[in-house]
């Protein structure tokens, strides 16, 4: 079942009604399925191979490996609150959850890179990396303010307990 929603990037020239249906799990699936096959009549003896982190580490040029699901519900919730589907597609959960992971992974690379000219890894490291993304930027910084407060919370709790176990 689709979620039905007005897309509002259809322009008024368009042929199609503008309260047409919309699934974004299909849509991405499908669009990915064409870049598929024009990917696959591009490849030619001489063109480079389809990436993937394994083919990179062993030069292999075959399939990706498998690997255990890691945020299979969290995506699925992400993705149903920017308008898809309560239930996408588990294709589409496992490309997204694909693009995510190798994100993350090829900034923690990065930062490691920045890193090693130092010595060890840093939160600035990756706070330098996403500087010209404000949006992630101002949301990192955001995330580290919280994460100061709440150990210090948590370090003025423990000694509060300290105190009241000692007067017993």
């Amino acid at each position: 079942m689709c979620v039905v929603r007005n897309n509002p990037y259809r322009s008024s020239k368009s042929s199609l009604p503008s309260s047409s249906p919309i699934c974004y799990s299909r849509l991405f699936i499908s669009g990915l399925e064409e870049f598929g096959e024009k990917k696959k009549m591009s490849n030619t003896p001489g063109a480079a191979a389809p990436s993937s982190s394994k083919s990179k580490a062993t030069g292999n040029p075959q399939a990706p490996e498998k690997r255990k699901p890691l945020f299979q519900k969290e995506l699925q919730h992400m993705m149903y609150g920017f308008g898809d589907e309560q239930n996408p597609l588990p294709e589409t959960v496992a490309l997204v959850e694909d693009i995510v992971v190798e994100y993350v992974t090829d900034l923690t690379h990065k930062a490691q890179e920045i890193g090693t000219k130092r010595g060890r890894l840093l939160v600035d490291d990756l706070l330098y990396l996403i500087r010209k993304d404000l949006p992630k930027l101002n949301r990192c910084r955001e995330l580290l303010a919280m994460q100061e407060e709440l150990k210090q919370a948590r370090k003025a709790f423990d000694v509060d307990e300290e105190k009241i176990t000692s007067l017993d």
